[in-house]
């Protein structure tokens, strides 16, 4: 149990240093404009409404790339509880994507891609590990 609990905050880590890395690399390729502050929410309102289409989709990679990531490493390394690591990361983060649509008014098709993300990711990476794991014995 303990194995689990500790795998399963590492995976959690993981896929937030995931997700902030990839939107880090976004953020490079479509850096905010001139004037646009990203901690006051009217002028993050106001830039949702021109934000350009690529930014949003590293924001969705980020987060499906993270949960998949940390859930496949957790998964592997605690060797049990697969299917209830990849849960409980894929509401951690299904929560955290969901706070984020709250804070930053999203188009509709966002939300629909944004409340799948983590939690196919989370999935994906534990049907990884598992079948990884299962070959290994």
């Amino acid at each position: 149990m303990k194995k689990t609990i500790l795998w399963t905050v590492i995976g959690i880590l993981v896929t937030g240093m995931v997700v902030a890395f990839v939107e880090f690399i976004g953020h490079q390729v479509y850096p905010l404009p001139e004037g646009v502050e990203p901690y006051n929410p009217e002028s993050m309102t106001e830039y949702m409404k021109v934000i350009p289409l690529g930014a949003m989709l590293f924001v969705l990679a980020g987060w499906f790339i993270g949960a998949f990531t940390g859930t496949t490493i957790a998964v592997i390394f605690a060797g049990e509880n697969g299917c209830r690591i990849a849960l409980i990361i894929g509401i951690v983060f299904l929560a955290a994507s969901i706070f984020t649509m709250i804070s930053i008014p999203t188009p509709i098709w966002f939300w629909i891609a944004g409340l799948l993300m983590c939690p196919s990711g989370a999935y994906a990476g534990s049907q990884l590990a598992l079948s990884l794991n299962s070959k290994q014995t």
